[in-house]
């Protein structure tokens, strides 16, 4: 299917309100299988807490510590799947639940040291951490979407970003400024009891994470295609890149593709 006003092509340029709403649209048309991925957050975070609740503080924060780091590498697998689905979305298919997650976990290991070598690197620099937080906040796209890891990552993410870093900061705080009201839910959330507060911190990320990962990547598509446009001197895009282990498989109902702007 051709590129249309009815059927826009995700991955070219748009403008910073374009992203947004078709993050808003994207999200929204496939609701189910995005808010689902976003709901695998929630069990460890609300085990954790009921741990802390039982056993009091101070000795509760320790004992809920393990349940604390694996649901941080839960939120990394969920938000390599959401980015699955929404290239899913991109390429004219309809995300799906189990392919999503089952292209997240292929890629576990890449994402993981990606973004734990990024989280060091942008730590060692102390003064440069808002700069290389920008620079290297494409890399789980990278990852996913093209097959890359570790530098290789690092590096797609900084060629996009290069030359674009004030915008893309700026379209990164406008993603944060729209989810900012079922933010400020969560952060309220923080004065009623531990196991109340972890309920609704966990439903709200559930709800907001599908959103953020939509826009980032979105905007990664856009960088991506301006950052091609400008090295092309025919203006013609080359395809992305798609890691060999990704499955791509067409909607089970071979139904027409879910687009945001149907």
């Amino acid at each position: 299917m051709r590129p249309t006003d009815r059927h826009p092509d995700l991955r070219a340029p748009h403008d910073a309100s374009e992203i947004i709403g078709y993050a808003y649209r994207l999200y929204a048309r496939n609701f189910r299988a995005m808010f689902l991925i976003g709901l695998t957050t929630a069990p460890l975070q609300m085990l954790g807490a009921v741990v802390q609740d039982r056993i009091g503080t101070p000795n509760g924060a320790t004992a809920a510590l393990p349940f604390e780091v694996a649901g941080a590498l839960v939120t990394l697998i969920a938000s390599g799947a959401l980015i699955f689905a929404v290239n899913d979305v991109a390429s004219g298919q309809a995300p799906d639940f189990g392919r999503s997650l089952d292209a997240a976990f292929a890629r576990f290991g890449a994402l993981l040291t990606t973004n734990l070598l990024s989280a060091v690197l942008t730590l060692l620099s102390v003064i440069g951490i808002p700069y290389f937080a920008v620079r290297w906040n494409f890399s789980p796209q990278a990852v996913i979407i093209e097959g890359k890891r570790n530098w290789a990552a690092l590096d797609a993410s900084s060629s996009i970003v290069k030359g674009r870093w004030w915008r893309t900061l700026g379209v990164l705080l406008l993603i944060v400024m729209v989810a900012f009201v079922p933010l400020i839910a969560i952060g309220a959330a923080s004065l009623l009891p531990t196991l109340a507060a972890t309920t609704i911190a966990s439903a709200g990320l559930a709800l907001v994470l599908p959103f953020i990962v939509s826009g980032q990547t979105l905007l990664y598509y856009d960088l991506r295609a301006r950052t091609l446009l400008a090295a092309t001197a025919g203006g013609v895009m080359p395809p992305l890149e798609q890691p060999e282990e990704a499955p791509r498989q067409a909607g089970a109902d071979g139904g027409d593709p879910h687009r945001p702007d149907e």
